[in-house]
């Protein structure tokens, strides 16, 4: 688990750039996703979705690995 580090009571989570992606990767990670639901197999869906984070942010998924609290915290909006 990653440490966790509260400054004057503000929880700060690790980082994890997301870069953006080109066009071959965002391309190949769509396929991922829609093979799913062409071919229906649901029971890969947890490996498949991990294994689309890692080609579009291979820091966030190195996060989601040790704390997938801390990689939900850094993705959801703070709008």
């Amino acid at each position: 688990m990653l440490h966790e580090v509260m400054i004057d009571g503000i929880k700060y989570v690790p980082q994890a750039t997301i870069q953006p992606t080109d066009d071959a990767t965002l391309r190949a990670a769509l396929h991922e996703l829609v093979s799913l639901h062409y071919f229906g197999q649901w029971h890969k869906a947890q490996g498949v979705t991990g294994l689309v984070i890692e080609m579009l942010s291979p820091e966030l998924s190195k996060v989601m690995e040790s704390d997938i609290g801390a990689a939900f915290e850094r993705t959801s909006s703070t709008d």
